[in-house]
């Protein structure tokens, strides 16, 4: 078992090694949808807002980083285009790989995620809109069914490369299906399953509340789901800001069956139920340079959350920021203290002592980030990007013997596991000569458990339309932490007769490649 390095080493290492993860995909803004506000200036200091995209994943498919100017101009023309139905999408297609420490080449881990997108983009006028995109995820890796456990275990362990499909080899979902248009072009109505996202974070977003999962700081494309609502948004007038409300209507904290534990919960009620519907609102004001932000969801089944978050413009750095306040928990949560549980097997229901008890948090507990970014020009041509994060999370764990209870109780959720983090990031757009070349370097550090994985980045744009990405990630630290998990259990009779072990991850590689449609 390798000696854990010293705190200092370890912050030393995150240090010189830690950079911006790769872009998720964009999601539309309103001014996507309905075309811009009244002309604001930018805050100091504060990079203007990158020119609308258009169809929703058209900035990342066609003029997304790595992409020459020729893919911008093709981007252009077509929002100009006087078709109103637009059919596209992507094919992206992904293999990694993952070293486990003492384990031979032929025991390590291979998973190939590949995704397909098709999108329908109607536009009958400039103030009506219909969009829907459906998402296919092919792994040919995944054609047996993993044990459940097993399956958890190693998804917890691949963070930033993919969480395993334990179940299918294919799944079709639904990413969005929305209608937009405006109310006198004062007030812009979208209704359906659509993609909203608050917060200012770059690494950590925790109160991006309107999405049912966590974003993968470390995943290139964001392959999350939208939500169901209905949503109106008011802009207030030139540099002052804007309201927006909605109806969700589908569970923001979707019920977590566990993976080995006999849940205690009762049956939650039905989400068809008028009852069921939640409601979210959030309000922004712009002062000078500053853009403040406050939301706040309600709907039942969870505790209502409240948000705060702010941006600007300070001297060359750009500053942001942001808080969440939550009471309860959408998962289970654990602390020390024998319990009983009740573990289904092959013969029938088992009572099986652990040292972790399940409990309800009280009170209100807040999670918050602080970041800042430095950009600088190196030549005429090029700039150079440098900025950190911290995130401090009241709810979370400091002792890594909790994590194997939390995978059976299907409450491991990577980036938000520990309860103090850092990150450090670099960032080089077309480097010198590279004009279609990106390089990123990120670290991220759980220092509650002393962990920590560095990731480096690099994608490149050929023939026009086709991308390759490659990424290589180490994992630091001590064994057991959160970024270096390794599973030891005990056998369990009727349960587990042979234990469960699994060895900590070292080194994860990847290659992807990217075609718009």
């Amino acid at each position: 078992m390798p000696t854990a390095p010293p705190p200092a080493a370890l912050l030393a290492m995150a240090a010189l090694a830690l950079a911006l993860p790769a872009a998720a995909q964009e999601r539309p803004r309103e001014e996507d949808l309905f075309g811009p506000p009244p002309a604001e200036v930018p805050a100091a200091g504060v990079p203007a807002p990158a020119p609308p995209g258009g169809r929703p994943g058209e900035a990342e498919v066609l003029s997304g980083k790595g992409a020459d100017a020729a893919e911008a101009r093709v981007a252009g023309q077509l929002e100009k285009t006087e078709n109103p139905l637009q059919i596209g999408g992507q094919l992206y297609l992904r293999a990694f790989g993952s070293a486990f420490q003492g384990e031979p080449p032929s025991r390590w881990g291979f998973s190939a995620p590949n995704l397909l997108d098709l999108f329908l983009d109607a536009r009958p006028s400039d103030r009506v809109r219909a969009y829907g995109l459906t998402r296919t995820l092919y792994d040919p890796t995944q054609a047996q069914v993993v044990p459940s456990l097993l399956a958890g275990a190693q998804a917890a362990q691949t963070v930033g490369v993919g969480a395993l499909q334990a179940t299918a080899v294919t799944r079709v979902v639904l990413d969005q299906l929305w209608v937009s248009f405006d109310i006198q072009r004062r007030a812009f109505v979208t209704v359906g399953k659509q993609h909203v996202k608050w917060g200012t974070g770059r690494v950590w977003s925790p109160t991006d509340f309107l999405h049912t999962q966590r974003r993968d700081p470390l995943a290139v494309f964001d392959d999350r789901g939208g939500t169901a609502m209905a949503r109106i948004h008011v802009p207030l007038g030139e540099q002052r800001g804007a309201f927006t409300a909605a109806a969700v209507l589908e569970p923001l904290a979707p019920r977590v069956t566990p993976l080995l534990f006999e849940p205690k919960d009762p049956a939650p009620s039905p989400s068809s139920e008028m009852g069921a519907v939640g409601g979210a609102a959030r309000a922004e004001m712009v002062l000078g340079t500053w853009e403040l932000g406050a939301d706040a969801v309600a709907q039942r089944g969870m505790e209502p959350r409240f948000g705060l978050d702010v941006s600007g413009g300070l001297w060359e750095l750009d500053l942001r920021g942001e808080v969440a306040f939550r009471s309860g928990s959408d998962l289970p949560k654990l602390r020390p203290g024998v319990e009983g549980v009740v573990v289904v097997g092959p013969g029938g229901p088992v009572k099986f002592p652990i040292p972790w008890q399940r409990y309800q948090p009280e009170g209100t507990w807040i999670q918050a980030v602080g970041s800042a970014d430095w950009t600088t020009k190196y030549s005429d041509e090029d700039t150079l990007t440098v900025g950190a994060e911290y995130f401090y999370n009241q709810a979370g764990y400091d002792d890594v013997a909790a994590y194997p209870y939390l995978i059976g109780w299907n409450a491991f959720r990577p980036f938000y596991l520990g309860r103090h983090y850092a990150a450090l990031f670099l960032l080089l757009p077309k480097p010198g000569s590279w004009n279609d070349t990106t390089v990123t370097l990120t670290g991220i550090a759980n220092l509650s458990d002393r962990t920590g994985v560095v990731r480096l980045d690099w994608s490149t744009t050929f023939l026009t339309w086709l991308r390759v990405e490659a990424f290589a990630q180490g994992h630091l630290g001590r064994r057991g932490g959160e970024f270096r998990l390794a599973v030891d259990l005990a056998p369990i009779p009727g349960i587990l007769p042979a234990g469960l072990a699994i060895s900590p991850p070292t080194v994860d590689v990847g290659l992807a490649l990217r075609v718009a449609l």
